[in-house]
């Protein structure tokens, strides 16, 4: 059982750093934010830590959460 968690961790991991690459390129091919500052500052903070649990595998959908 503790495999299968660990497995499920490791995926949605996976999924939430592709989605946060994917609307990392959005961002900056887009220049919706031009600012690399703020671009370097998007992949280094983890936004799914602060999301309610429920809401982790949208952190990086492109539209408001409620936060912690």
């Amino acid at each position: 059982m503790a495999v299968l968690l660990e497995k499920t961790e490791q995926k949605l991991n996976t999924d939430l750093e592709q989605e946060k690459q994917r609307l990392y390129g959005y961002w900056k091919n887009s220049r919706m934010i031009s600012n690399d500052s703020v671009l370097d500052a998007f992949l280094e903070v983890p936004r799914e830590l602060f999301v309610e649990r429920s809401f982790r595998d949208e952190s990086y959908a492109d539209h408001p959460l409620p936060i912690f």
